[in-house]
C-alpha cells in the first residue's frame, strides 16, 4: 500500500471501531452518572456496550495484522504496537462483557483504564495519523467512514 491506501484503510477500519467505542462511553458514562447520583446502573446495557466494542477491537487487529494489508515501512512499527493494544483491549472489554454484577464490571473498568494509560496503543494511534497524512481529530477525519 501507498500512503494514500494506507490512510484510507485505517480510517476504513479505526473509524467504524471508534464509532462503536462512543457507544460504550455513552453507556459507560450514563452509568457512571447513575452510582453517582446513589442509583444502581443496569448491568445489560454495559455488558452489550462492551461485548460490541471488543467484536469491534477484533475487527481492527484482525484488519490490521491481516498478511494482505502490506503496511508502509514507515507505519509498520506502529501498526503493530496499535495491533497488540487492540488485542489487550479486547481482553479486558471481554472481562466486562462477562462481568456477573456491576461491581465486577467497575472493578474490570478500573484495570482497563489504568492499562489504557500506561498503554503506548492510543499514542501509537495518533502516529499513525501523522504518517500517513491524517487529521489528528478522530471525528472530522471519520465523516466520510461513519453512518
Amino acid at each position: 500500500m501507498n500512503l494514500e491506501e494506507a490512510g484510507a484503510h485505517y480510517l476504513q477500519h479505526i473509524c467504524s471501531a471508534n464509532e462503536v467505542g462512543d457507544g460504550y462511553n455513552d453507556v459507560l458514562f450514563g452509568a457512571v452518572d447513575t452510582l453517582n447520583a446513589g442509583g444502581t446502573p443496569e448491568l445489560t446495557p454495559l455488558t452489550n456496550a462492551a461485548a460490541e466494542s471488543r467484536d469491534a477491537s477484533r475487527d481492527v487487529a484482525v484488519a490490521f495484522s491481516a498478511e494482505e494489508a502490506e503496511w508502509p515501512t514507515a507505519v509498520q512499527e506502529d501498526i503493530q504496537t496499535l495491533v497488540d493494544f487492540q488485542y489487550e483491549e479486547m481482553a479486558f472489554l471481554s472481562n466486562m462483557a462477562e462481568a456477573r454484577d456491576v461491581d465486577q464490571y467497575f472493578t474490570v473498568v478500573d484495570a482497563y483504564e489504568q492499562m489504557t494509560v500506561e498503554s503506548d496503543g492510543p499514542a501509537a494511534a495518533q502516529k499513525i495519523r501523522a504518517k500517513l497524512g491524517l487529521p489528528a481529530d478522530t471525528v472530522e477525519s471519520c465523516e466520510s467512514y461513519t453512518s
